[in-house]
């Protein structure tokens, strides 16, 4: 009997927590544009919020790029956010951009471990690890494994324990994918 009403209210849970789901969503990001069950260059506002949840924070992100349009920044786990800097992505753990002028997702970057690279590939992961999963090393400005495909621009970016001129890799900061085809300035390359 207390078994059965252990479970019946571990369902009740489930249930009230919209089936399980991580808020600020999970799954793979791939570098053909997919994020979980969203689409680059696809889904809408609405579509992430029904992924994701409801957001901690909303606002604009633009770049200093001329040009590039402004987009929707929302943002899950945020910490101390200020209107000063338009970037929340270092406060949030993770964000998702909708492009202003097609209102349709236009880039995306996670350093939560709900997400994870097709290889399995996660935030946090040691370097060396990485490598042997993804079959490359980081490299180039952004010091990062790039992979371009038709539709987005995906890249596992690394941190740097001992920043500047020899910059010892530690382990992945986190993931990103950016439209190719509508790029809001998240990857330039």
């Amino acid at each position: 009997m207390i078994r059965l009403a252990a479970v019946a209210a571990l369902a009740v849970m489930v249930s009230a927590c919209g089936g399980g789901a991580v808020k600020g969503g999970s799954g793979v990001v791939a570098p053909d544009g997919r994020i979980g069950s969203l689409r680059i260059d696809v889904s809408t506002y609405a579509d992430v919020i029904a992924f994701a949840g409801k957001p901690d924070l909303i606002t604009t992100f633009k770049t200093s790029w001329p040009g590039v349009p402004t987009s929707r920044a929302i943002g899950y786990s945020c910490a101390h956010f200020s209107g000063a800097r338009r970037d929340p992505a270092g406060y949030c753990a993770t964000v998702y951009y909708v492009n202003l002028r097609t209102h349709r997702l236009a880039a995306f970057e996670s350093d939560s471990k709900a997400f994870t690279s097709p290889s399995g590939t996660q935030p946090g992961m040691a370097t060396s690890d990485v490598v042997r999963r993804e079959h490359s090393s980081p490299g180039g400005p952004l010091v990062a494994i790039v992979r371009q495909a038709k539709q987005s621009t995906f890249a596992i970016d690394f941190t740097c324990s001992r920043p500047g001129p020899g910059c010892v890799l530690d382990h992945v900061n986190s993931l990103r994918i950016e439209s190719r085809k509508h790029p809001i300035g998240l990857l330039f390359t």
